[in-house]
């Protein structure tokens, strides 16, 4: 895709005039109607359904109305898609691949603003094609006929000998059913060891105050015995006296 000028200083000598260069069906014309005159007459007869209806002026540059187009069609677009419709969006993307005239080349233009568009909503809707494929595709299990609902006729399977129907999405909430009760199950022994593991610290640093406790008690009972034995001579001294 490209935008080029149709000047005739610059679509010739391919093309004697702007009316033979829109008879080349790879060129798609952009512009507004009645710019330049052929045999005598003004041409085109009328705008391009993609021209710009924003004028640069003394008050508003080149870069506003690029601007300004920019959201005019975003909003158009916007306002289709909400309708459910998609002519504009088909007439937009018809254009890729084309070369598209102007009269603005090698300076900024509008047409730039439409390739830009084109990338843009080309992916997109690639994108969605793609994921509703893949969608039905998850939707039927290998080998066997669709049915009106989208799924594989398990009947029609089952009376050819073939497997029976297995719907593969399914399979795949089975799946996640189940790995959701693992994750449970997972947090369910990590609690449990959790509680495991306090309850034996609990228990070792209960063990520890007893051992504590007999060891204070022991000692007390020692002191009071070496007291006893230092008094005792002394009693004893006294009494023979």
């Amino acid at each position: 895709m490209s935008v080029v000028n149709v000047k005739v200083a610059f679509i010739r000598p391919k093309y004697a005039n702007l009316r033979e260069w829109r008879a080349d069906p790879q060129n798609v014309y952009i512009g507004r109607r009645g710019v330049v005159f052929v045999d005598g007459r003004r041409y085109p007869e009328s705008d391009s359904p993609f021209a710009n209806p924003f004028k640069i002026s003394k008050s508003v540059s080149g870069e506003t109305v690029l601007v300004n187009f920019e959201e005019y069609m975003r909003d158009r677009l916007k306002a289709e898609k909400e309708k459910g419709q998609t002519g504009l969006l088909d007439s937009l993307l018809d254009l890729k691949g084309k070369t598209l005239g102007c009269w603005c080349a090698p300076e900024g233009c509008h047409g730039h603003v439409l390739l830009r568009l084109i990338s843009e909503f080309s992916s997109k809707r690639s994108a969605t094609v793609t994921g509703a494929e893949g969608k039905d595709r998850l939707n039927r299990a290998p080998g066997l006929p669709r049915t009106e609902e989208g799924h594989s006729s398990g009947a029609a399977a089952s009376g050819s000998g073939q497997r029976p129907s297995i719907m593969i999405q399914s399979n795949m909430e089975s799946q996640s059913e189940a790995g959701g009760k693992d994750v449970e199950e997972g947090k369910k022994k990590r609690k449990m060891e959790e509680i495991r593991q306090s309850e034996h610290a609990e228990a070792e640093a209960d063990g520890k105050r007893q051992r504590k406790e007999r060891d204070s008690e022991f000692g007390d009972e020692s002191d009071a015995e070496s007291q006893q034995k230092q008094t005792s001579p002394r009693q004893d001294t006294k009494a023979g006296r």
